[in-house]
């Protein structure tokens, strides 16, 4: 029994010392410096009304606008989809049925691109 019980002791200990040492490094990562330089398209917005609330430069450059262009925008104004294929995705997404989706997208010179979409919603 008494193995045991030192195994264990051993085990919460090391994991209350992985824990403290991952926690540690969390403090020190600046989210918002990350969205804004990963090299990955993000976008954040706000699906009920459309409206994009944030972009990073990868999604700028990608697009051809500003960011403050980009966050002025509707998503629909990307989008090539009709209003109504568009809510029927809202859907999925928030009944966590599908959260990948191919569409076409408007660059800011005209052309057409085949976006892959990955869309979590983040509901408080």
């Amino acid at each position: 029994m008494k193995r045991i019980f030192v195994f264990l002791v051993l085990i919460i200990f090391f994991t209350f010392n992985a824990l403290s040492v991952a926690h540690s490094y969390t403090k020190d990562i600046d989210f918002c410096d990350l969205f804004e330089h990963h090299g990955s398209i993000m976008i954040i917005s706000d699906w009920e009304v459309g409206e994009i609330l944030y972009v990073n430069k990868a999604a700028a450059d990608f697009y051809g606008y500003s960011k403050e262009q980009l966050e002025s925008m509707r998503m629909r104004d990307l989008n090539t989809l009709a209003p109504g294929e568009t809510r029927k995705e809202l859907r999925e997404v928030l009944d966590r049925k599908e959260h990948s989706f191919i569409h076409e997208h408007v660059l800011a010179n005209g052309e057409i691109r085949t976006v892959e979409i990955n869309s979590y919603p983040y509901v408080k």
